[in-house]
C-alpha cells in the first residue's frame, strides 16, 4: 500500500504543477499548488505514519472526493463555493 501511495501522490503532484504552471487563471494556479501540498502530505503519510493510518486517511479522501462530485452545483454555490 505504501508503494501505491507514494506513486499516486507523485502523479498528483505532477498534475498539480502542470496545473498552476499553465493556466492563466489565478484560481487554477492556486488549485495545483494546493494538489501538490496534498501529494507532499500523503508521501509524507505513507513514509512516516503506521499502514493502518496511512490507509485510512488514502481512502478516506478518495470516498470524499467521490462524494464531493456527486454533488450538485447548485449546492456547492448554495454554501458559497460554486460560482
Amino acid at each position: 500500500m505504501k508503494r501505491v501511495v507514494i506513486i499516486s501522490s507523485i502523479l498528483l503532484a505532477i498534475f498539480g504543477y502542470l496545473a498552476s504552471a499553465t493556466s492563466p487563471n489565478p484560481s487554477d494556479r492556486v488549485a495545483g499548488k494546493v494538489l501538490i501540498a496534498v501529494a507532499v502530505g500523503f508521501i509524507l503519510l505513507a513514509v512516516y505514519a503506521p499502514p493502518r493510518i496511512t490507509t485510512v486517511f488514502y481512502f478516506g479522501a478518495i470516498a470524499l472526493t467521490i462524494v464531493a462530485y456527486s454533488v450538485p452545483m447548485s449546492f456547492w454555490t448554495a454554501v458559497g463555493l460554486g460560482h
